[in-house]
């Protein structure tokens, strides 16, 4: 599997975040992104509180209401593949950085119950979906969706938190 460096941010005090947590953040983002980006990469996830992602959905989606996941992508799909430039590899880390995702912990652990699935899954589960949007992914249309859901499942399913179809 090809270098991808997630760096975790916890800006919220109602959750402990356990290792447990970040490993599953840390697989779903390197198995994400070496299905769909060859070349070195970094991504980062903030984990917030429903005041943060309510606050960041309605600033750029116009949606004044709390969400789960939100995704900050930094490229553009061209095609089938994400396009960049030599601008946009780090020359330090020679890493190219695809973009921030933000995870609602208060959202995620209500998911997980709601669901019967529980924490991990739920967290890894939000985790790639985000991670997907930062590779072009959409599920705009049934095409698109079905595409995404695809990835979702495989990516679920490498991490060993697979339950079939998603």
């Amino acid at each position: 599997m090809q270098q991808v460096k997630t760096m975790i941010v916890n800006k919220q005090k109602l959750f402990r975040v356990s290792k447990e947590w970040r490993h599953y953040i840390r697989c779903a983002v390197s198995f994400c992104v070496s299905a769909d980006f060859a070349h070195p990469a970094e991504v980062h996830v903030a984990l917030v509180g429903e005041r943060t992602i309510r606050r960041m959905n309605g600033q750029f989606r116009g949606k004044d209401q709390v969400t789960d996941v939100l995704s900050f992508p930094t490229l553009q799909k061209r095609g089938k593949s994400l396009s960049f430039s030599p601008t946009d590899v780090d020359p330090q880390t020679k890493r190219v950085f695809l973009g921030d995702i933000l995870i609602c912990l208060p959202r995620m652990r209500q998911q997980g119950t709601d669901y019967g699935h529980g924490d991990a899954r739920e967290l890894a589960f939000l985790t790639a979906h985000g991670t997907l949007h930062l590779l072009g992914y959409d599920h705009e249309t049934v095409k698109d969706e079905k595409v995404m859901r695809l990835a979702q499942t495989s990516s679920m399913n490498k991490i060993g938190l697979g339950l079939g179809e998603i």
